[in-house]
């Protein structure tokens, strides 16, 4: 399992893709980074750099910047966390 977080800010896993820092999501490969057919939406809008990691437990914890305007690190930054299961449900 490969996971990235995507701001669409560098150039993204697949081509055609915008490059604008908004709608943070995270993807999800099952071949090494070779498809990413998993693409979960955290917050639409502006958004900034970000991380992610997982914990022992198997909890994935993705850290960015948000908020209302676009900015360096955003107006607010965010914690979203979540499991697998939440990652490839429909």
């Amino acid at each position: 399992m490969a996971l990235h977080r995507h701001r669409r800010q560098r150039t993204p896993p697949e081509p055609g893709k915008s490059r604008a820092r908004k709608n943070v999501s995270v993807k999800l490969s099952r071949d090494e980074g070779s498809t990413w057919p998993v693409n979960k939406l955290l917050e639409d809008g502006p958004s900034a750099y970000s991380d992610i990691a997982v914990t022992p437990a198997g909890s994935i914890l993705c850290f960015y910047g948000a908020g209302k305007t676009l900015s360096f690190s955003g107006s607010a930054l965010r914690l979203a966390r979540f499991n697998r299961e939440w990652l490839e449900a429909p």
